[in-house]
């Protein structure tokens, strides 16, 4: 049972581990953001990468759309706790 606890922490923070969902969580802190904003902001070099690819799936994220748009917002502000020793 323990070493189920630690496989889930671990992929938890392995999802973390990917400097621009890390970027993302970061941008995400002032508030809601549009998926067409937040992708060109995540393009660190020209290939396309899903910024919500695992984060949805932990909890991190939380989505709505409206009409065509979707929005992400932080879905639960503890993770700066977890972030805020690495700055």
């Amino acid at each position: 049972m323990q070493d189920m606890v630690y496989k889930i922490k671990a992929d938890f923070l392995k999802i973390l581990g990917h400097p621009v969902r890390l970027k993302l969580i970061e941008e995400l802190k002032s508030g809601e953001k549009a998926s067409g904003i937040w992708w060109l902001s995540s393009r660190s070099d020209n290939r396309a990468f899903p910024p919500s690819l695992g984060l949805r799936n932990t909890g991190i994220l939380s989505s709505r759309q409206e009409k065509t748009t979707v929005f992400y917002d932080i879905a639960d502000h503890d993770i700066f706790h977890v972030l805020r020793p690495s700055r």
